[in-house]
């Protein structure tokens, strides 16, 4: 049934979403990194960043089981997995700040 509610607009929605949120936690970490915040900071920066990346996920996994909904899926997949990264090494940063 949730697959048959996905369709072209929802996916670029979502993956607009997606990327404004990595691009917000890239500012939140970004701007106070060297600033000891409190401690649910970062909790809620490593809990936002955990949802993005399993949002990225879904999304390239829908990609992948759903090329009918990509136009590119070449680059589709490298972008996702790309994002991915880019997640994945921003929670490492966050993560490492925070200990």
């Amino acid at each position: 049934m949730f697959a048959k509610e996905i369709n072209r607009e929802l996916l670029y929605k979502w993956n607009t979403r997606s990327s404004t949120l990595t691009l917000i936690i890239y500012i939140l970490y970004g701007v106070f990194y060297r600033v000891d915040l409190p401690i649910w900071y970062n909790y809620s920066l490593i809990a936002v960043t955990l949802c993005n990346i399993v949002l990225v996920g879904a999304m390239l996994y829908i990609s992948l089981t759903h090329k009918n909904l990509v136009d590119h899926l070449r680059t589709a997949i490298l972008l996702g997995i790309f994002r991915l990264v880019i997640n994945l090494v921003l929670l490492l940063l966050i993560v490492n700040n925070s200990l």
